[in-house]
């Protein structure tokens, strides 16, 4: 009886998922590429000229 008790607590219960996979963190893109890519997306008129200043400011004091 006991032994039956034990059996349908172990079924009753789904076992745990197991914990996520870690994740990769994306690899930095270094400041001058960054401003390279704002630049070519300036260009194309993505991105404006505040939008690209501010970047570099941030870039250039962090």
């Amino acid at each position: 009886m006991q032994r039956q008790r034990e059996a349908e607590r172990q079924w009753a219960a789904p076992p745990p998922a197991p914990p996520p996979a870690p994740q990769q963190a994306a690899a930095p893109v270094a400041g001058t590429d960054r401003v390279t890519q704002l630049a070519q997306l300036n260009a194309q008129g993505v991105v404006s000229e505040e939008e690209l200043d501010a970047e570099k400011t941030r870039l250039l004091n962090s």
